[in-house]
């Protein structure tokens, strides 16, 4: 026998949780499965975009994740050699003038039980081990530590973030993919620890950043990524691990650090950025979030792209269960819509990184925007999502920093 439901969500992150919520509001029979028992800790920067802020006030979740997140209201880039960018997050087509800085052991959490109360059912602790098509259904079989459940649904959403064994199994991956590499750790005791979110190159390979954010007035997630090249040329670390501790080593970071504390290990994470030419759907199956490859290939942010693909993931199904109609081409329409939406900055995004985020420019860019007013509120901007990446490969842009 198997339970019979109009959709199955594998994985509770943002982007499952967020299409179980979308789907149950509008009064599906939504099953939302997780390999987890919740809450679960989930290795991350922690960050969370006044476009995520944006996504969680659609939900109507807002309010319960501010009063567990610590907002921050400025950003510096700072290159090698200490020149920074500071600014204030600014106000930009009606996104809040803020970040929130909350673990992902919350958030997530918040997030499940926000998609249960909206009429979801949730399985945790659940191994998603094999999924096939019969008679029109998609059969699930999930196995526990001492169960075994047979599930089946009209729609299949599988929010899986980085897991590629279940989407290889499908042929829904390509383990080439492109990928940035992270790892992160929590400090506490940190004096006099400024309240701003830090992107930091001193003592990074290249391409990629250190950052900082505070998650409280004296303890903050502390990590480093870079963005996964096909070969290595003898610069940088090929471990993330040393990548990490070369960074916080560091002389700055060392000054910031002295005396804090490390609260447990340093775990490491692999991020998907290859939504450009990923498999975003088959028939009766859509891809939400990380596991589309929708993570900014700029910055590593996931948790926007995520809870915004799981709303337009909702959307779509909804308009299949109103029509009816789960032929293909519905299907197809949601890799449409995806597209519509992130393809041409994915690409853009991409170039900026190529031609900014390297060891002879990246310096250069920052020296150049600490002092052109002009150049820095563009460059955050860009960093924050609010505007288009294209705008800092122009002519007029590239003569400045050239110039500069």
């Amino acid at each position: 026998m198997f339970d019979t439901v109009d959709v199955i969500v594998v994985g509770a992150g943002p982007g499952g949780s967020s299409t179980a919520y979308y789907l149950a509001k509008r009064g599906l029979n939504v099953l939302l499965i997780d390999r987890n028992h919740f809450p679960r800790e989930k290795v991350c920067g922690d960050g969370l975009t006044p476009k995520a802020i944006d996504e969680l006030d659609k939900m109507q979740l807002l309010d319960d994740v501010q009063k567990q997140a610590n907002r921050i209201e400025k950003i510096a880039v700072y290159n090698h050699k200490g020149d920074v960018i500071r600014a204030n997050i600014p106000s930009e087509n009606g996104f809040r003038p803020y970040l929130l800085v909350v673990k992902r052991i919350v958030l997530d959490d918040l997030l499940r039980q926000h998609a249960v109360e909206a009429g979801a059912r949730f399985f945790g602790g659940l191994k998603v081990v094999n999924i096939e098509r019969e008679n029109g259904l998609i059969h699930v079989l999930a196995k526990g530590k001492q169960t075994i459940e047979n599930f089946a649904c009209r729609v299949l959403v599988l929010a899986v973030g980085a897991n590629s064994r279940l989407l290889m199994k499908m042929g829904l991956y390509q383990q080439t993919a492109p990928m940035i590499i992270a790892a992160r750790a929590y400090y506490s005791e940190i004096r006099n620890l400024p309240q701003v979110i830090e992107a930091r190159m001193e003592n990074v390979q290249m391409p990629g950043y250190g950052w900082v954010f505070p998650t409280g007035e004296s303890t903050a997630n502390i990590g480093v990524g870079y963005w996964k090249p096909r070969r290595f040329h003898g610069e940088g670390h090929r471990s993330i691990r040393s990548a990490f501790n070369w960074f916080v080593n560091g002389s700055s970071m060392k000054t910031l650090l002295k005396g804090a504390r490390q609260i447990g290990a340093v775990k490491s994470f692999p991020l998907r950025v290859d939504f450009t030419r990923s498999k975003t759907y088959r028939k009766q199956i859509l891809l939400v979030g990380e596991a589309a490859g929708l993570v900014n290939p700029l910055t590593g942010e996931g948790v926007d792209l995520a809870l915004e693909s799981g709303r337009i993931a909702a959307q779509s199904i909804v308009r299949m269960f109103v029509e009816g109609d789960f032929s293909e081409s519905r299907f197809q329409y949601y890799d449409v819509m995806l597209r519509k939406h992130f393809q041409r900055p994915f690409v853009t995004l991409n170039i900026l990184r190529r031609l900014y985020i390297n060891s002879l420019v990246a310096g250069r860019t920052i020296r150049v925007a600490s002092k052109d007013e002009a150049l820095s509120r563009l460059f955050v901007k860009i960093f924050l999502g609010y505007k288009n990446a294209e705008a800092a490969v122009t002519p007029k842009v590239l003569w400045r920093i050239l110039r500069g």
